[in-house]
């Protein structure tokens, strides 16, 4: 049950951006945060401390 309950709790931060084009040696966390910035400025002076972690997923 605490193991349902930890899935559970990691995937209700997770959010899905498609369409966004990679290039060489990209920060691609830095690249994000970015464009939640651009997207939700009331945040945008904590957004370094909001996202944590960032992967490229395979289509």
């Amino acid at each position: 049950e605490k193991c349902c309950e930890l899935d559970n709790y990691k995937r209700r931060w997770n959010i899905k951006i498609k369409g966004l084009k990679e290039s060489a040696n990209e920060d691609t966390r830095q690249v994000v945060v970015d464009l939640l910035k651009k997207i939700a400025p009331q945040w945008a002076e904590k957004m370094d401390e909001i996202v944590d972690t960032v992967h490229r997923l395979d289509q």
